[in-house]
């Protein structure tokens, strides 16, 4: 996708890794220090990537991270990863699932927008990859972020808490 707001394309890891991990450590920086989150109690975190951690996800999860360019500099990405329904019984029919990850947008670049383009351009790629719904994980007291993809068609799909994170994992649901 492109146009004024941008060009959304693939990452190449082979080329743009250290832009890449650079926008996550820098885009996950601010929720890291809003929610208290350092590696010793959330290492997942985007915020504490490095680029060992990005191409493990990428082998062992099987995500392809999508980049957002403005004026040829990456501002923001997200990744996607696939299932085939297969989890629980209610998923058994209802075909492939796509998981939106590591979605952001660099502090300086948001409230443009540019976050709801990545968001269209994660469900646009998921559909024609033959998902029919896309789930996300976030801290379930980011109030704000749940507002936001409540706003964008989202609906809650329940919580989890993680023994390793000190937050509860808010999931949400968007039908494609």
């Amino acid at each position: 996708m492109s146009g004024a707001a941008g060009l959304i394309r693939e990452i190449d890891l082979a080329k743009e890794i250290a832009s890449l991990r650079s926008v996550l450590n820098l885009s996950f920086a601010t929720i890291a220090e809003e929610f208290g989150l350092i590696p010793e109690n959330s290492r997942s975190n985007a915020a504490f990537s490095t680029e060992a951690d990005i191409l493990d996800s990428q082998r062992r999860d099987g995500l392809r991270f999508y980049g957002l360019y403005v004026e040829g500099r990456l501002v923001g990405c997200y990744a996607l990863a696939f299932k085939g329904g297969d989890e629980s019984p209610r998923d058994a029919s209802s075909g492939k699932i796509s998981y939106l990850e590591r979605l952001c947008v660099l502090p300086e670049q948001r409230h443009a927008g540019l976050g709801r383009n990545l968001v269209a351009d994660a469900a646009r790629r998921a559909r024609e990859l033959g998902a029919s719904r896309m789930r996300i994980g976030l801290i379930d007291d980011n109030f704000r972020l749940k507002e936001w993809y409540l706003s964008l068609g989202f609906v809650s799909e329940g919580a989890e808490r993680f023994p390793h994170l000190p937050f509860l994992v808010r999931y949400m649901e968007l039908m494609l």
